[in-house]
């Protein structure tokens, strides 16, 4: 799995990304991986899709690549249309078992 989230890295740093469409947990991998020693600062919109996002994910992506770089949260299935929630410093939070995760609404 290093090895897919090092090419990622790579590719995102390379070809100047400034959109990257992943999930929270692969955020967190690039995070404490390849990101820990040099985050990219091509980056302006990283969109999570396909699960939670844990508040701390929001965070610590802000904090490496500054206030530049927007945050959203994608919430439903790819047949309808999603919720979107874009995280700012100031957000409130949803308590869901241990960890606060990125709000995408209610049910």
């Amino acid at each position: 799995m290093s090895w897919d989230i090092q090419i990622l890295a790579e590719v995102v740093s390379h070809h100047m990304i400034t959109t990257l469409v992943t999930s929270g947990q692969v955020l967190r991998i690039l995070l404490d991986g390849p990101w820990s020693v040099n985050a990219d600062a091509s980056l302006r919109q990283v969109v999570n899709v396909g699960g939670g996002m844990q508040v701390a994910v929001c965070t610590d992506i802000q904090r490496l690549l500054g206030d530049q770089v927007n945050i959203h949260n994608m919430y439903g299935c790819t047949e309808s249309p999603c919720t979107t929630w874009t995280f700012q410093q100031a957000s409130a939070v949803v308590e869901f078992g241990k960890e606060p995760m990125a709000p995408a609404g209610a049910p």
